[in-house]
This record gives structure tokens, C-alpha cells and sequence, in this order.
């Protein structure tokens, strides 16, 4: 790996990773949680508007792994009252097949663990498409436990 640097992407910057990260959400969507769905571009490019929006209102934190000044991965967090806590949740996770197995997901976690501290919350938690079983592993790994299951019926 070159230059790697782990930011904190701001709501100013974040139009200049427009394609990086839309081609990552394309990838993230349709590949690892929903491969039976054919690849719709305006809920990707919603959701970018939508991941904009929650930036600048400071209810999101997306944390991006730079190479070389372009994104190679991120994740992006939200924070929400939990019971009598706080929670921070794992929004959306994924680094690009040419870094992974490179370390750069545990920098990503370690940084997101670093900010779900500072501000102030005592667990993190995610879901994962079972399709996707390396970030089973993955999350399993690095602490998690597993302590609910989604069940979906097609109507």
C-alpha cells in the first residue's frame, strides 16, 4: 500500500469522492447484501444525497481510508440512543477488493471504535447480509456478538 491516511470525511470534501464512492455503493449493495436486485442508479445516487444531507447535520460520520488520495474504503456511522445509552451503528462498511486482506478494515474499525468513544457510547452494533459471510467472520473477529436476526418475507 502507498500513502494511506484514515480521515473523517467532512460534508466540504465530499463531493470530490462522488464516483469513487457511488461506484463503492453500487459494488457494497448489490454484491454483498442484495445480489437478486438489479443495480438501480438513482437510489445510489440517493443515496449519496442522503449520506450528504446526515453529514451536514452532524448525525453521521463517515470515516474514509485514503491511498493515495482516493477512497479505498469506509465506513459510515451513526449514533443513536439506545435504551439508557448511547449506540453507535454501523451504517455501512466496505473496503475495495484490491486492499482488503491488507489490514486497511481493521484500521477503518479501529478508528470508528476511536470515534463511537469520543462520543460517548458503550456498544457499537451492525447487521450483515447472510449472503456476505466474510463480514460474519469479519465482525465476529473483532469483538461483536451476535444477538439478533432479521427475517424478511417478499410480499
Amino acid at each position: 500500500m502507498n500513502k494511506l491516511e484514515i480521515i473523517d470525511l467532512r460534508v466540504d470534501k465530499i463531493d470530490s469522492y462522488r464516483g469513487d464512492l457511488e461506484s463503492m455503493f453500487i459494488e457494497n449493495t448489490y454484491k454483498f447484501h442484495y445480489p437478486d436486485k438489479e443495480v438501480d442508479m438513482d437510489f445510489i445516487g440517493e443515496k449519496f444525497t442522503k449520506l450528504k444531507k446526515f453529514i451536514g447535520e452532524g448525525n453521521t460520520y463517515f470515516i474514509a481510508a485514503l491511498v493515495d488520495g482516493r477512497i479505498a474504503g469506509y465506513i459510515w456511522l451513526y449514533k443513536r440512543d439506545f435504551m439508557t445509552y448511547k449506540r453507535m451503528i454501523i451504517n455501512s462498511f466496505f473496503v475495495s477488493e484490491k486492499y482488503r486482506s491488507l489490514g486497511l478494515g481493521s484500521k477503518l474499525m479501529d478508528a470508528a471504535y476511536d470515534k463511537s468513544r469520543t462520543e460517548g457510547c458503550r456498544e457499537m452494533s451492525t447487521h450483515y447480509a447472510v449472503v456476505n459471510q466474510a463480514a460474519g467472520k469479519f465482525y465476529l473477529a473483532n469483538g461483536f456478538e451476535e444477538k439478533r436476526v432479521e427475517v424478511v418475507k417478499e410480499l
